[in-house]
């Protein structure tokens, strides 16, 4: 039997993450009779689709997480609730089942326990993230079983609906300065108090109106490529927000009123000054404040410049800034026209290692409508790109030339 634990694009993920197990072998079936529609859908190549969610450990065992078509997704986050009935079952309880409850909710389902409500939620915020606790636990004496005596989750008796009561970040707050966090104000909202609990509470400092979304992360230390730890302060002054996902790492201090970006990284290194957008890999600055300009077009150039692309001179029209997510990679020079739906590529996955690469265009170049330029193409200038041309990668356009087709021809002159 062939074994593969993939992601939902269908690659091999590397142990510790979970994944679908996958099977193939002779005891793999050929299919459902007389349904094609279910055959595609449970087989992909020579592999079953199991549905099961598993988790492989550095040994190469397989730990049973819970069904797929069992997750739950809650206020953004994927929830198992195999994870969560795991975690209760280890207390005096004999069975359990979680399920979603309309669309801010879950509620427990326990059998024969011993432990009251409040109980087992205290237990549950021990043992478990915020979003994965359940609002309500409801306690059966026998739960319902379908006829091959399975659970029957749609005969579990349904509840009223449940007031939401959002946590008060007080007690958050108040727990923070308890442990030696260094907090300057009371409206402060942390969607993960984790991430600040994991960091060394005597280096951190959080100034009032300080707003947290999604998995906001502050990253304990650093170590760079000889090996060398770093462990530094971390200072959020009044009125910063960081948006999902981003990370906030030793050593940085962000001014008053900065938003940090979503995925952005802010390290030491970053430059920046305060009301400020810190946006992109590696983060650019981008002011509130929009020069005083009269055209659309003159908006985009200074946009784009705010995310990085280097635009060198005057008389530069752009459709959009839609060139890519390495806008630092990108040279505009004067006198250059961009049309509608272009796109400056400067990034390859060759064989799954990502390649960087830049994209140069110089004085007087022209680039019509949903042309693509490939890493690493050079425009030397006053150069004609046709709708829909193709230039491939590293390509050396001469100045003064034209250009069309898929791949790019130079085209001659009449």
């Amino acid at each position: 039997m062939q074994v593969r634990v993939l992601d939902e694009f269908y690659q091999p993920v590397v142990p510790g993450m979970d994944g679908e197990l996958f099977i193939a072998g002779i005891q793999r079936f050929s299919g459902y009779y007389d349904r094609e529609d279910l055959t595609r859908a449970a087989l992909f190549g020579s592999f079953y689709r199991t549905g099961d969610l598993v988790r492989m450990d550095n040994r190469g065992l397989l730990h049973y997480i819970g069904r797929k078509d069992n997750q739950i997704k809650l206020h953004g986050q994927r929830i198992e609730p195999g994870e969560i009935e795991r975690c209760l079952l280890e207390t005096s309880i004999s069975a359990c089942a979680v399920i979603k409850e309309g669309d801010d909710h879950l509620v427990a389902y326990v059998q024969n326990c011993h432990m009251n409500e409040e109980q087992l939620r205290e237990y549950c915020r021990q043992h478990l993230p915020s979003y994965m606790i359940p609002s309500k636990f409801i306690v059966l004496e026998q739960m319902p079983l379908n006829r091959n005596g399975k659970l029957d989750r749609m005969q579990l008796p349904r509840v009223k609906p449940v007031r939401v009561h959002h946590q008060i970040r007080l007690p958050s707050t108040l727990i923070l300065s308890w442990l030696g966090v260094d907090i300057q104000g009371t409206n402060i909202k942390l969607a993960n108090v984790v991430p600040f609990l994991r960091f060394p509470s005597h280096l951190l400092f959080i100034g009032d109106n300080v707003t947290t979304f999604g998995d906001a992360q502050l990253v304990p230390f650093d170590v760079d490529n000889r090996g060398q730890c770093t462990v530094d302060s971390v200072k959020l002054n009044n009125g910063v927000t960081l948006g999902n996902d981003c990370s906030v790492h030793p050593g940085t201090f962000i001014p008053v009123g900065t938003l940090v970006g979503t995925l952005t990284p802010i390290t030491r290194d970053t430059q920046c000054v305060g009301n400020n957008i810190l946006l992109g890999i590696p983060a650019c600055s981008m002011p509130f404040v929009l020069p005083s300009v009269e055209s659309f077009t003159q908006w985009v150039i200074y946009f784009t410049r705010g995310l990085g692309a280097r635009i060198v001179g005057n008389d530069v029209i752009l459709y959009d800034s839609t060139y890519g997510p390495e806008h630092h990679l990108i040279t505009i020079e004067a006198h250059v026209r961009i049309s509608e739906g272009v796109f400056l590529q400067t990034h390859t996955n060759e064989q799954r290692i990502l390649k960087l690469a830049p994209v140069i265009v110089r004085h007087g170049s022209i680039i019509k409508s949903s042309a693509f330029i490939f890493p690493g193409a050079h425009l030397d200038g006053d150069n004609i790109i046709e709708p829909r041309t193709l230039i491939m990668k590293n390509e050396y356009l001469e100045k003064g030339t034209q250009w069309s087709g898929n791949p790019a021809r130079r085209l001659l002159p009449n």
